[in-house]
């Protein structure tokens, strides 16, 4: 998936989910592990902290893969160099990566 927050990704990933995707959330993760970025720690650590969980969700994403599971990436995936090693990684064990792109203006974002 891609897009902004508020397009919707993790809506339209708990409904894959629903149909029998396995849905992999590095924030989720992230919150767990760590609780509330600018909270819970510190301004300025949250891709040092994020880089173990992202490396974590690559090795269940592809484990997944691996054994013929549907998998949603629910996931912002921002710029052309993560959609293309995320996409790598799946066909590398034999996944087809399928982009969503979720755009959406601000006002509907914010609402």
């Amino acid at each position: 998936m891609s897009g902004l927050q508020g397009a919707g990704k993790t809506t339209l990933a708990r409904a894959l989910e629903r149909s029998g995707f396995r849905r992999l959330c590095p924030d989720e993760e992230m919150f767990r592990r760590h609780g509330h970025y600018g909270k819970d720690f510190p301004r300025g650590e949250f891709r040092v902290r994020e880089a173990p969980i992202l490396l974590d969700i690559a090795r269940e994403f592809r484990r997944l893969l691996q054994n013929g599971h549907d998998v949603v990436l629910d996931h912002g995936l921002w710029t052309p160099e993560e959609r293309g090693q995320w996409a790598a990684t799946a066909m590398e064990v034999g996944g087809q990566p399928v982009l969503i792109y979720l755009p959406e203006s601000h006002e509907v974002r914010w609402s």
